[in-house]
């Protein structure tokens, strides 16, 4: 059951993502997750495929060392100063002189 429902809602996703106009039937199938329910906990008290997808079957992959290195390389990146560096600040721009389109 937890792999249909995850293959719905990545479907799901992916129309999202993508932007296209959905069809009838999308609809209908994304609809399930919020109509089909399976018994959960000791009492049996059904709960719906998506709040089952939102709080107990996470989608997710566990992250692996060259993924924990690239998120750490942008976290940095995001973290660096805006602006010109020291090395180019007494470099002049080039601009236009007279009536031609010669640079100076």
């Amino acid at each position: 059951m937890r792999q249909l429902a995850v293959a719905v809602s990545r479907h799901q996703a992916a129309h999202a993502r993508s932007g296209g106009i959905a069809e009838q039937c999308d609809y209908e199938l994304w609809r399930l997750l919020d109509q089909i329910t399976v018994p959960m906990g000791p009492t049996g008290e059904p709960t719906t495929l998506r709040t089952m997808l939102d709080i107990y079957w996470t989608d997710v992959e566990p992250v692996t060392a060259q993924r924990a290195a690239e998120d750490r390389a942008e976290a940095m990146m995001r973290e660096a100063p805006g602006g010109q560096s020291a090395r180019f600040s007494g470099v002049p721009r080039a601009r236009h002189v007279g009536n031609g389109k010669h640079l100076a």
